[in-house]
């Protein structure tokens, strides 16, 4: 079979979309709308190009070069195995699989429990039951699409799309935008977006999408590609409707005197406003559904990954060793998960990035392997002070144009990019 039915592209595509859509993607959107207040659609736009346009390129990136591998191998094979597998274990079981995993639970679930009950106890029972669920789901790839693009994630849709509605005909009081969002909302729902850190994510959904294509038997790479790149189009459509709607429930509170230092309080106080008691567990099942399939998407990734590296391994097995890492290292609790993850994703996002810029540009400069590892070279350094200047004791990173806003890197890049592909020309010139 040589061509992918509509209705396995649909279901694909919210299969896509529920593994991109964690705990990140609740939160950021509703405190950008919140403070962009009035211009909460171009702070959403903002959004819709860091955390859905540039993850839909990095799934495009990876299909056309047929995985991470290859595509950071055309820096350097050694740098290929050492970034995939750095990747792999960040955004899998050291870092976003624990975390998302801790955050339904601290976000939906610790505030209500009673003042008797021990917090690491309810933490223990709720990640036990958490990935026990994740490994079911995800010990089965083949059956992903049934599971979670048939049931699970338009589930997560329906409840989105209640909460929007209701939202959206009741009470609102918008404000004018504040901080930032007042100078430039497209600009700062940009940063935002790019928060998300899901272009890492695409990087290692790629691999899953492309499971998925062979099981349906499509056996023309040309096919397979072409059919990756438009369900990553689909996933991302979905994502930026949903930017957009939880982005406009935010912006419904701003005008309210109360004051929430996240998303998640903002999307919370929004809900049960709206529904009462019963907002309690709509917002739950909400984070529930966000974080469960994300989750699984990692575990997939993860155990593909890693089983095609050590074939003598098999998947099921990595599998479980991920799940059981990821709850051992949930229950350090989310704070401490925080504390070290941050600065490993700064240094690792921009090169994801880079890589995936590269991977659409490559014409231009032939695919010359010189212009891929000064500029990526260059990218691993600025990031590299970037995400640990404050333990170096170096601020010369936020000096950079766009140093304030964690961006330091492009300007430099983008210049030894350009002299890269100058040099070049002017060698095949000679």
């Amino acid at each position: 079979m040589n061509r992918l039915s509509r209705k396995n592209f649909i279901y694909t595509g919210l299969l896509l979309f529920s593994m991109f859509f964690g705990a990140g993607n609740l939160i950021f959107p509703p405190f950008s709308g919140n403070q962009a207040g009035t211009s909460v659609f171009g702070a959403m736009l903002g959004i819709s190009i860091t955390a859905v346009l540039f993850p839909v390129l990095g799934v495009a990136a990876v299909a056309k070069t047929d995985g991470l591998d290859n595509l950071a191998g055309r820096v350097h094979k050694i740098f290929a195995l050492s970034f995939s597998v750095l990747i792999y274990l960040s955004i899998g079981p050291m870092i976003a699989i624990p975390r998302a995993a801790t955050v339904p639970f601290e976000m939906a679930f610790l505030p209500y429990l009673p003042q008797d009950f021990s917090p690491k106890l309810a933490l223990l029972i709720f990640s036990f039951i958490f990935f026990a669920l994740t490994y079911w789901l995800s010990a089965t790839p083949n059956k992903l699409v049934d599971r979670m693009g048939k049931i699970l994630s338009p589930l997560l849709i329906l409840f989105i799309l209640v909460i929007f509605v209701v939202i959206a005909v009741g009470p609102k009081n918008i404000a004018p935008p504040t901080g930032n969002y007042s100078n430039s909302a497209f600009l700062q729902g940009f940063i935002d977006g790019y928060q998300t850190m899901d272009v890492a994510a695409a990087l290692v959904f790629g691999l899953v999408v492309t499971v998925i294509m062979k099981s349906y038997q499509l056996t023309d790479r040309n096919v397979i590609v072409k059919s990756t790149i438009l369900i990553g189009i689909l996933a991302g459509i979905i994502l930026g409707i949903i930017y957009f709607m939880i982005g406009y429930v935010g912006a419904a509170g701003s005008g309210f005197s109360q004051s929430s230092e996240n998303g998640a309080q903002i999307l919370s106080r929004m809900v049960i406003g709206s529904f009462g008691n019963f907002g309690i567990v709509i917002v739950g099942i909400t984070f529930l559904l966000a974080c469960l399939t994300t989750c699984v998407g990692l575990v997939t990734s993860c155990s593909e990954y890693f089983s095609s590296l050590i074939p003598k391994i098999s998947y099921k097995a990595f599998a479980l060793i991920i799940t059981i890492f990821s709850f051992a290292i949930a229950n350090q609790g989310l704070s401490k998960i925080l504390s070290f993850s941050v600065p490993i994703l700064i240094f690792l996002y921009p090169i994801c990035f880079v890589l995936i810029g590269l991977a659409f540009l490559d014409p231009l400069f032939k695919g010359n392997r010189r212009v891929y590892q000064i500029t990526v070279g260059a990218t691993a350094v600025l990031s590299f002070l970037d995400a640990f200047q404050t333990n170096l004791e170096i601020d010369i990173m936020k000096k950079l144009p766009l140093g304030d806003f964690g961006l330091s890197w492009v300007l430099p890049v983008a210049f030894v990019f350009i002299l890269g592909c100058v040099v070049v020309l002017l060698k095949n010139k000679a």
